[in-house]
């Protein structure tokens, strides 16, 4: 499939070949956490080393895994409105004729398991009012599903909250509980 003039996507775009990875393992038995980096990042980068450090010290066994996405040999030429336009919705519509892309929009979206979030205790959600990510009304909804599950702070843009040492500790405390 070819994208714009110059990106072309094959097969390969979804899964790389090599699972890139680091663990850090206590002494003992210890529980254990995996932290995997987001689309086209990195096991080695600067926010997974940083929250993998935190529940190291917490006393946690931790994997630190990359994306599994091979995104990187597009994320510069091509956003994710076009992603999801282009390549994504057209592969699972190939999949359902009959899919929309607002259906797949709703489905793919927490407001479809909105039920099951609301009860489940051991979910919980940080985030920030001002992620450039978010639609109108997400935060208020998480707000609204999570409740007291649900910490939201003012300002820290998109995964901005895990560069602060103070919020990093909050989410080791939850995964304590």
């Amino acid at each position: 499939m070819v994208l714009l003039s110059n990106v072309e996507l094959g097969a390969d775009i979804l899964f790389d070949k090599k699972l890139r990875y680091s663990r850090a393992l206590q002494k003992g038995p210890a529980p254990l956490v995996f932290l995997i980096a987001a689309t086209g990042a990195d096991y080695d980068g600067t926010k997974n080393v940083n929250m993998a450090r935190a529940f190291y010290q917490a006393g946690f066994h931790v994997v630190c895994i990359s994306s599994t996405y091979l995104f990187n040999k597009v994320s510069h030429r091509l956003g994710f409105t076009d992603f999801y336009h282009v390549y994504f919705y057209p592969y699972r519509k190939a999949k359902d004729p009959a899919l929309t892309r607002s259906q797949l929009i709703h489905a793919m979206s927490l407001a479809s398991i909105e039920d099951y979030l609301r009860g489940a205790e051991k979910i919980e959600v940080m985030h920030n009012r001002d992620d450039i990510i978010l639609e109108p009304g997400e935060i208020a909804f998480f707000q609204r599903v999570f409740g007291a599950r649900a910490k939201i702070y003012t300002r820290g843009g998109h995964c901005g909250n895990m560069d602060f040492k103070d919020n990093v500790a909050y989410m080791v405390n939850v995964f304590k509980q």
